[in-house]
């Protein structure tokens, strides 16, 4: 998973910022084959690079902002990148409610900012 710098996950422990999270942490995830929330561990953390795109999901419980390569469980089509999301699509919040994008737009940047990997030990 790649994140934009700052960009919250839940963990065991409530909202960390992606760049904080490290080896041993507890995020959550979804099990895809059956829905339900997992709490996986952390294998790997820290720095993938930097991106110039970024991405802005509305959402009905707010704002998600992404690098445009970030891949979402979007309801009905599967994996998809945050670039190609569009009004109409659905993501699943992590409390099981089902969220209509309301609006996405992207950005390219004119200084690239830094971006996280997270890798887990399970589902995404």
């Amino acid at each position: 998973m790649r994140f934009a710098a700052g960009r919250p996950v839940l963990t065991a422990r409530g909202d960390c910022a992606t760049a904080l999270l490290e080896s041993g942490q507890r995020p959550c995830t979804k099990n895809l084959g059956n829905g339900t929330l997992v709490l996986a561990g952390v294998l790997k953390s820290g720095g993938a690079g930097h991106s110039s795109e970024t991405v802005q999901i509305n959402l009905p419980c707010g704002v998600l902002g992404c690098t445009g390569t970030h891949a979402f469980w979007c309801l009905g089509r599967g994996w998809v990148r945050a670039r190609e999301l569009a009004l109409g699509d659905a993501l699943e919040s992590a409390e099981g409610h089902q969220e209509p994008i309301l609006d996405v737009s992207g950005e390219e940047l004119s200084m690239p900012a830094s971006s996280y990997n997270l890798q887990t030990d399970g589902n995404h």
